[in-house]
């Protein structure tokens, strides 16, 4: 892993070879490197060959009755079976985790939905929480809605997704 050099760091500088318009070749995991056109800073993920933003977006969905086969809800809207309820890309994003609260011991089935299509999904079996990092790198690209389908939740259901921004 290559880092920025302590005195670029002191000095309040972008190191030249950690900046540009256009992301280095072969990087190693963990590089970092400033996007001048995007005004944003990058590292490289080599478990999903992609560079991310440090900057992460926290999905919100959720819902205080039973759902089953329904998109969970985003802020006060109610839950709906549209598939472009949710969240809407405004780039694309890269989906690293997601988190699931339950308060009943029911299977508990969330798809992660992109544009009305299966994405990825997250199982969780009879817990009051879990959370699953393994859903290794799905995309969604920028302009598609994000949302959440429960197969089966009773009582209160939250789901945080978490992502970042994919540039390439």
């Amino acid at each position: 892993m290559r880092t920025l050099t302590a005195l670029a760091c002191a000095e309040g500088g972008i190191p030249a070879q950690a900046s540009g318009t256009a992301f280095p070749a072969n990087p190693l995991a963990g590089d970092s490197f400033y996007r001048t056109d995007l005004s944003a800073w990058f590292y490289w993920d080599a478990s999903r060959s992609k560079w991310l933003s440090f900057h992460t977006y926290d999905l919100l969905f959720g819902v205080t009755s039973s759902v089953s086969g329904a998109y969970l809800r985003v802020g006060g809207a109610g839950p709906t079976s549209s598939g472009t309820s949710g969240y809407r890309a405004p780039v694309d994003w890269c989906i690293v985790s997601a988190s699931v609260s339950v308060t009943s011991t029911v299977t508990t089935v969330i798809r992660i939905m992109d544009d009305g299509v299966l994405n990825s999904f997250v199982s969780l079996t009879a817990v009051a929480s879990a959370h699953d990092n393994a859903l290794n790198g799905a995309t969604i690209a920028a302009g598609s809605f994000v949302g959440c389908v429960s197969t089966a939740a009773s009582g209160v259901c939250v789901v945080t997704v978490k992502t970042r921004q994919v540039a390439t």
